[in-house]
This record gives structure tokens, C-alpha cells and sequence, in this order.
């Protein structure tokens, strides 16, 4: 009986792209007041004393203009409500927006967009945690209706910045996406996603929060 002939061992050729990083900014402009309400340092005290099991304290008369200042994004060096105060915006809202933009587009996948460039920060940084400075022509607080728990209703008191912008620097590995398909990514998660309380994007949607790309450079 003729015996059987090994055969070689198949060698796939795997052709990794060597990393090609570039920088671009793009100023960003709301179409839309952007709404914030950041989780400020009341509600970290209050969630940390649960955690310990201390005993719970009276709660004290509301102060809509402290939880309005508390609600803001204030730049380092910068005190909220002050004449020359500066705000921002977390760079990672507009990643987020931008991945979210991705059930918008097909051939695209959440999972790619998120390695494919980041958002910097001033400091050339990752966007983590760091804030974009923001542009308005003004700023209000805004009292706000909101359902929590089993149908109980509460007042939420938040700033409203009116005719807002950002200049946003981003990084990007060139060798498996395009600056124009950032752009273009950035434009539908402007309309679709948006950036802030009362986005589009969330449960309780609303239009707040819509951008648009303007201008884009090279860095």
C-alpha cells in the first residue's frame, strides 16, 4: 500500500504596516449651546461618605448657584464664576462622539476608530482626563426639570454656553486612516452624537451639544 507524502507546512505572509503618526487641528463650532454638568466635588464627597458608612447628615438648603458653578469644566488656574475665569471641554468627549459616530457609518467598527487617533490636549497629551479650552460669547445657568428614580423629579442647575468653539488637535496613524475621514467622522458624530448633557446621543435626547468641523491644519 503506497504510503501518504507529508506536506510542507503552509507559510502565511503577514505584512504588518510600519506606524505612521501625524498631527492635524480642526476648530470645532457648536451648532447648538453646549449644556455641561460635571460631576463635581458635592456629589464625590457624598458618594465617598456612603462608601465609609458614616452617618448620614441633614441635608442643607440648595444652593443653585454653588451647584451651577460646580457643574463647570474650569481650566487650571482658573476659578469658576470669576470675571477672567477659562473653561473647557474634556477632550474625550469628542473621541467618544466621534466612536459613537461609528453606528452611523458602515465599514467602519467602534473597536477601529479607537486605536486609529486620539484627541491631545494643550500639553500634547493624551485627552484622558484633560480638558480643550472653550470659546463662547456667553454663559447662563439653566434650571432644568429631571426624572430620576421611580418616577420622582428634580431640579438640575447647569450652564448653557451660547456660540461656543474649540480648537482640537488630533493624532493619527496614517497608515490606516485618513485626516479627511477623521473630518468627516467628526462631522456625523457633531450631528449625530454631540458633546454635553441633552446630545442627541443620549436616552433623554435633545439637540444640544450639536458641532461642526470649520477649518482643519497640519500641526
Amino acid at each position: 500500500m503506497p504510503t501518504k507524502k507529508a506536506t510542507a507546512p503552509q507559510v502565511v505572509q503577514i505584512h504588518i504596516p510600519k506606524i505612521n503618526l501625524r498631527q492635524f487641528d480642526v476648530l470645532v463650532r457648536g451648532k447648538q449651546p453646549l449644556v455641561m454638568h460635571r460631576f463635581g466635588q458635592v456629589a464625590t464627597t457624598a458618594i465617598a461618605s456612603k462608601q465609609a458608612k458614616e452617618a448620614k447628615q441633614a441635608k442643607a438648603a440648595r444652593d443653585p448657584e454653588a451647584e451651577y458653578l460646580d457643574a463647570m469644566y474650569v481650566m487650571p488656574g482658573s476659578k469658576a464664576g470669576a470675571k477672567n475665569a477659562k473653561y473647557g471641554v474634556p477632550g474625550g468627549w469628542f473621541k467618544r462622539a466621534a466612536v459613537d459616530a461609528c453606528s452611523h457609518v458602515d465599514g467602519i467598527t467602534k473597536v477601529f476608530a479607537r486605536g486609529a487617533f486620539h484627541v491631545l490636549t494643550e500639553d500634547g497629551k493624551n485627552s484622558t482626563g484633560g480638558l480643550i479650552p472653550l470659546k463662547f460669547s456667553d454663559v447662563r445657568m439653566r434650571q432644568d426639570y429631571v426624572k430620576i428614580g421611580m418616577g420622582s423629579t428634580d431640579l438640575r442647575y447647569r450652564p448653557e454656553f451660547s456660540d461656543w468653539s474649540c480648537k482640537v488637535r488630533i493624532e493619527y496613524n496614517a497608515s490606516t486612516i485618513s485626516a479627511e475621514q477623521i473630518v468627516n467622522l467628526l462631522n456625523i458624530a457633531g450631528f449625530c452624537s454631540g458633546l454635553g448633557e441633552m446630545r442627541p446621543s443620549q436616552k433623554c435626547s435633545d439637540s444640544y451639544g450639536t458641532f461642526e468641523v470649520h477649518t482643519t491644519k497640519a500641526a
